[in-house]
């Protein structure tokens, strides 16, 4: 052996290490993260362009061994740091740097830019930081592949930069003996920093063999980059995805760049909706080497878009329920009030023939199923009346235990877990019982030869960061209902909540159960959550607000049995003449005076020009330039004697009205009955 083949040996490990770091240099350098690494003495090492790109430095900063104290001390003059004392800005971040512990935080920029900045420390000295521009997650998706597309511009640019960096790192290594070292130990860095980003990063050279991979590949495919690097794509995706994406792998192969959207199953089971972009890697003459693989999870991103999807599929249907539902109820109280006098009057004749009364009849219960169809849409669309009350969740769940069994039957076990110090929630008692109820009867009915029914009951708390956008941070008791049942496939769970959606046989249900479950864990404040797999059963979570820790309870005023007037004048405020007509006719059988008006303004005139005035009684919804809310508002500021009874068929404008105003209200439709009831409430008690 001559005295050369040691050095010739060298050179070539040294070449080698070269190329790796040139390849993986260059891969850094078109992500859309920022890095930059300071040695023990916190002098600037390495950096990528996006780094002084997050950060707005100029470039004379980007220069190998300039001071950490020479970035915040250009920080600290431009004010970076908002207000305050500068030198003791300055200070307090040279002091942390120096203690070199690993540090994760987010900055907002004063152009409104929200930076992620992690920092770890480097064996031997040192540190690493990647920032990361985290404004861009709340992009569309239209942002989102134009950044995709800027990232795959990016790398096709710097192709040709990476054969003039290779070339003349070849030169290097023939002059500086201590190049490979140092490549050695720069390669380390790069390797972590690579291995610290949240993405996929890999090589494949034209062989479709594996020349880089960094630690995500572990995560979703089981394999330590080490265990990665040298074999064939195909082996390491296997052959169902390989299928998927063997498209694009030739594409890049060919010098076309393009990216693809699938789905992978990671080691964990945990199923990602990833977004992978295959970059053609060009040598001399145009040849193809290879591409590199950057893959993007996409996960939380796609659930916030379909869970945005569903909630304004659902605010729109939810919107039409309760805009047809006042006109309904209007049609309601005048088809079964006019159907109530109708049968008082053939009662009252003798040569009424009984078909006409079963007719009737017939008539009103078709009218009161009507008027149960619109409480259950509008439960859905979060606008039926609650009244709320502080419940236990240990006691109710205890009274529904014993009611559920006899219910369900002996084929299904039910099995009921309440937590020790579950909190108390403000919900409706009835509406409650009669979501889990709904649920029950579903698991059932999803369970023919039997199974399990579980019943849970927790505390949760749900932070800013948490993955479904519909749940809003805070305190709540997440009740759960799961079967052992058929379960659903994700296109009917998709649609499961919708009004008349079901998949059970005709005659077999409403298609509204779900509905009215979900519309009522929406308007009391919760959200509701379907899990559910076919052959797996069905969990239903219900996330329901912590009660809050003083809750005042409505005083229940008795009413007086007799439910006739003696005389007293009401205005009546309605627009509907049809309703008018009928209400101002059934006070007036009840003995009281009435003066009408279709509008606000002449409501105020004969409020001023009639003193007798006792009582107001008047709908929440009707039309000119002075509404419902505000006729009441002035008639309780400027006539304090006159009493004040609201009517509505927007329960939901009942309850907050009721709220905001401190009147009796009364729900459309209603009968002679409940118009009396609630009129002798008002005048005696109100």
């Amino acid at each position: 052996m001559s005295e050369n083949e040691p050095l010739a040996g060298a050179a070539v490990t040294e070449q080698t290490a070269c190329a790796r770091w040139s390849m993986t240099l260059a891969a850094l350098e078109h992500l859309d993260q920022g890095y930059s690494i300071f040695d023990q003495e916190l002098r600037l090492v390495a950096w990528n362009k996006r780094f002084l790109e997050l950060l707005d430095f100029p470039l004379d900063l980007a220069q190998v061994g300039t001071p950490f104290a020479a970035f915040i001390r250009y920080n600290v003059d431009r004010g970076e740091y908002g207000p305050g004392d500068q030198q003791s800005q300055f200070e307090q971040r040279i002091q942390q740097a120096r203690a070199f512990q690993s540090h994760c935080f987010e900055r907002v920029r004063p152009d409104g830019t929200v930076l992620e900045v992690r920092g770890n420390p480097i064996a031997g000295g040192g540190f690493i930081t990647i920032y990361t521009d985290i404004t861009a997650r709340k992009l569309a998706d239209l942002e989102l592949q134009q950044s995709h597309t800027q990232l795959e511009t990016r790398v096709a640019e710097r192709t040709v930069e990476l054969e003039a960096l290779n070339a003349q790192l070849a030169a290097e290594v023939a002059s500086h003996k201590q190049t490979a070292m140092a490549l050695q130990r720069s390669e380390s860095w790069i390797r972590s920093i690579a291995d610290a980003v949240p993405a996929l990063i890999a090589y494949v050279d034209a062989r479709q063999c594996y020349g880089f991979a960094n630690q995500k590949h572990r995560e979703w495919f089981g394999s330590a980059p080490s265990a990665i690097v040298g074999r064939p794509l195909r082996e390491v995706l296997g052959e169902a995805l390989y299928q998927r994406v063997q498209g694009a792998v030739q594409a890049a192969l060919s010098g076309v760049e393009g990216s693809i959207e699938y789905q992978v199953t990671t080691t964990a089971g945990r199923t990602l909706d990833v977004c992978s972009s295959f970059i053609p890697h060009h040598g001399e003459g145009e040849r193809v080497l290879g591409f590199f693989l950057l893959g993007q999870d996409l996960t939380h991103y796609k659930q916030a878009q379909r869970a945005l999807n569903r909630g304004q599929r659902m605010e729109a249907i939810g919107q039409l329920t309760g805009g047809i539902a006042h006109d309904f109820n209007n049609l309601l109280t005048l088809i079964m009030g006019n159907l109530a006098f109708l049968k008082k009057h053939l009662e009252r004749n003798r040569d009424t023939a009984p078909e006409w009364l079963k007719a009737v009849q017939t008539s009103m219960n078709a009218a009161r199923c009507g008027a149960d169809l619109i409480r259950r849409l509008l439960a859905f669309s979060r606008q039926q009346s609650l009244k709320p009350k502080v419940l236990s969740l240990e006691w109710q769940a205890t009274e529904l235990d014993d009611f559920l069994r006899r219910t369900l039957g002996e084929a299904i076990t039910l099995d009921t877990r309440v937590d020790t110090g579950v909190w108390k929630i403000l919900a409706d008692p009835n509406q409650l019982v009669n979501a889990v109820l709904n649920l029950a009867i579903n698991a059932r009915d999803a369970m023919p030869r039997g199974g399990t029914l579980t019943i849970k009951a927790s505390n949760i708390t749900v932070g800013s960061m948490h993955g479904d956008p519909d749940v809003k941070p805070g305190d709540y008791v997440l009740l759960s209902v799961s079967d052992t049942g058929s379960g659903m496939p994700p296109e009917v769970a998709e649609r499961a909540v919708e009004p008349f959606f079901s998949t059970k046989e005709p005659g077999s249900g409403t298609g509204l159960g779900l509905s009215m479950v979900y519309g009522f864990v929406r308007q009391s404040g919760g959200h509701l959550r379907i899990l559910s797999e076919p052959g797996q059963g069905t969990t239903v979570q219900m996330y329901l607000p912590k009660a809050p820790t003083a809750v005042n309870a409505p005083a229940n005023i008795p009413v007086n049995n007799c439910e006739y007037g003696h005389g007293e004048t009401i205005l009546l405020v309605e627009d509907d003449p049809d309703v008018r007509h009928f209400i101002s006719h059934v006070l007036d059988e009840l003995g009281y005076a009435v003066q009408e008006a279709e509008d606000g303004p002449t409501a105020l005139s004969i409020l001023k020009r009639d003193p007798r005035i006792a009582l107001l009684l008047s709908d929440l919804v009707i039309p000119g330039a002075i509404n419902g809310h505000e006729l009441i508002n002035i008639v309780q500021r400027q006539c304090p004697t006159v009493k004040v009874l609201c009517m509505s068929g927007h329960p939901e404008k009942t309850a907050m009205e009721r709220d905001l105003l401190g009147c009796v209200t009364l729900d459309k439709p209603f009968q002679q009955q409940d118009l009396a009831r609630a009129v002798r409430e008002v005048l005696e008690h109100g």
